[in-house]
């Protein structure tokens, strides 16, 4: 196993301005929204979410579920298409509030008559007016800085800080204490990203900006089920491995690293503090490690800079309306 740098003083900046979004963001949450927001969210729940909210939806499903309630996280062609129990509230969670697959479950929501609520961060987006007209309510955050490219992950600390802070509070101190590891220094053909109960959303997110970006072919799954076939696909000398985990984990995955092939490259992503705090900031740490990632190998690609074919899959409307 050759293990990827521990440390990087060019994530120290970065880090820095993710806590401050992060600060600003538990400061505007005044002790009567959040008790609001979760009385709003008791009982089973859906949490709807695509692209870069689609690991937030996991982390969210996975974090209302340690308070002993169902919950689970859907696409929105999924959500559409899968039967839910009867009273399952709904989450949907954009950041611009204007994604049409997005806009297209939350009339599907309406037209079920299922309890709603969205989180934004534009007030005056269309899909505040579909959830209101639903007699739902919305959750507006603080706007975060604006990403310049596909591979930016500040927009995301927001609502990850509200996450935290709905799930047993964000320690902003064990946030700021992260250690951000540094890129691979050759890029990889294959990245294997592993993280298992609350760290399986910072893997699946890492993972998704891989594939996005272009870096590398990457899957998420967690390191036994990996087991199963997916290390079939490692070429050492190709493959980066990236493995999320919180302290109570550390052993077993020094155990399972030792067995790794030596020319490896392996890089640990390790948090820790309360409540929801170790997985929100596996997502902060992963979302770091990418851009300094994708600075290095220079695979941060604009949406304008897709090509066309792909653009127009991207706006093909496919969930049903009402």
């Amino acid at each position: 196993m050759t293990e990827v740098r521990p440390s990087s003083a060019d994530a120290t900046e970065a880090l820095r301005e993710a806590v401050q979004i992060a600060e600003r963001t538990v400061a505007s949450l005044v002790g009567w929204r959040l008790q609001r927001l979760r009385r709003a969210l008791e009982g089973p729940l859906a949490v709807v979410g695509t692209g870069g909210t689609l690991a937030l939806a996991t982390l969210w499903a996975r974090l209302h579920e340690g308070t002993g309630q169902p919950g689970w996280s859907l696409t929105p062609g999924d959500y559409v298409a899968r039967p839910l129990p009867t009273g399952t509230r709904t989450l949907f969670l954009s950041a611009t509030g204007r994604h049409h697959d997005i806009l297209a479950a939350a009339r599907e929501a309406v037209h079920r008559r299922a309890p709603l609520h969205a989180i934004v961060h534009d007030r005056s987006a269309p899909l505040c007016d579909i959830v209101r007209a639903g007699g739902g309510d919305v959750t507006v955050l603080p706007r975060p800085p604006q990403p310049a490219t596909l591979a930016d992950p500040r927009v995301a600390v927001p609502m990850l800080a509200l996450a935290g802070a709905m799930h047993g509070g964000l320690d902003l101190d064990a946030l700021e204490s992260l250690t951000v590891p540094a890129p691979p220094t050759t890029r990889p053909g294959f990245v294997l990203c592993l993280g298992t109960g609350l760290a399986a959303p910072a893997a699946a997110d890492f993972a998704a900006r891989c594939r996005e970006s272009g870096l590398a072919l990457a899957i998420a799954t967690d390191r036994r089920d990996a087991t199963h076939g997916d290390l079939l696909q490692v070429d050492p000398a190709r493959t980066w491995l990236v493995h999320f985990y919180g302290p109570a984990e550390a052993s077993r995955v020094a155990a399972y690293d030792a067995r790794l092939p030596a020319d490896l490259a392996v890089t640990r992503v390790e948090a820790w503090g309360p409540g929801g705090t170790a997985a929100v900031a596996l997502c902060v740490a992963g979302g770091l490690l990418f851009r300094a990632t994708a600075a290095r190998f220079q695979v941060a690609p604009r949406v304008e800079d897709l090509p066309e074919w792909m653009k127009a899959l991207y706006r093909l409307p496919e969930a049903p309306t009402h």
